[in-house]
């Protein structure tokens, strides 16, 4: 009797192991089928999400981009406190608008820095500098359409060449020979015609075998009717200088026996590129400026 009791006991606790088996089952299937459904709907609304308009890292470096874009974007105070300040965009000059701000929402630029920073005499060498570099180029502006007027098939006007690390105004190439030229206002110094010469004898060096002598010459713009004339010192360098109406007689009077022909410049021309698979030499960007008085 206890034999049968314990064997109706045990079929008992089967069927209930195996009902909490399924049970556990139906569960598990269920959990998986609702994470699957939330990642589904997630995933859909995501593609519909906004993007985000500004990532910013977090800590004290994203502090410090939302200040330096506050700055940039004129944000110093709060939107209502800056238009009661400075008005509406629209009521501004279009002057005090950020360039290329068009449309009904203009771009808001900061105020300008009131005053001087700096004192008339810290500013003064810099000055005389610029205002140096603008009349050597005012004056370079005049001499380039006369050397236009040069044939262009015998004749090969470089501008702004770069030799031995100096900025040389002009190289010119053609059938009377070869010439370094620049453009000046005022007096020359005897500086000047030294550097020149240097620059005339590495272009000789430049072209090797060549039987004449490369001319060293200054156009004064400020006084065209200067005639050509040797401008030098005993035992040191020297070189022509001409005004601005002398400048083509200038070149012609040499003749041809040491200039270049016709095919020499187109030569020239295909050699001077740019070819940009060809090797750079390191070569300083640095120029000598003549004094223009």
């Amino acid at each position: 009797m206890l034999l049968a009791a314990h064997i109706a006991g045990g079929h008992s606790t089967l069927d209930v192991l195996i009902g909490l088996a399924i049970l556990m089952w139906a569960l598990a299937g269920a959990g998986l089928l609702l994470g699957w459904l939330w990642r589904l709907a997630h995933k859909r609304g995501g593609r519909h999400r906004p993007q985000a308009q500004h990532d910013r890292p977090p800590g004290r470096l994203g502090a410090r981009l939302r200040r330096a874009h506050d700055r940039s974007a004129g944000a110093f105070a709060p939107a209502a406190e800056w238009s009661a300040q400075t008005g509406s965009p629209r009521d501004r000059p279009a002057t005090e608008r950020a360039p290329g701000a068009t449309g009904s929402a203009p771009t808001v630029v900061p105020p300008a820095i009131p005053g001087a920073r700096l004192s008339p005499e810290q500013l003064e060498p810099l000055g005389r500098d610029l205002d140096n570099s603008r009349r050597l180029a005012a004056c370079e502006a005049k001499v380039a359409p006369v050397l236009d007027t040069l044939p262009a098939g015998r004749w090969l006007v470089e501008r702004y060449v770069l030799i031995t690390s100096h900025r040389v105004p002009f190289l010119i190439l053609g059938e009377t020979g070869v010439f370094v030229l620049w453009a000046m206002a005022g007096p020359l110094q005897w500086r000047d015609l030294s550097f020149f010469d240097e620059v005339a004898r590495y272009v000789e060096k430049a072209l090797p075998g060549y039987a004449g002598t490369v001319h060293p010459g200054v156009c004064r713009v400020s006084e065209p009717d200067i005639k050509p004339r040797w401008w030098c010192r005993p035992g040191e360098p020297g070189g022509w200088i001409m005004g601005l109406d002398w400048l083509i007689p200038w070149l012609e009077h040499f003749g041809t026996e040491n200039g270049l022909g016709v095919k020499d410049v187109e030569r020239l021309r295909e050699l001077a590129g740019p070819r940009w698979g060809r090797p750079v030499t390191d070569v300083p960007l640095s120029a000598h400026v003549p004094t223009i008085g």
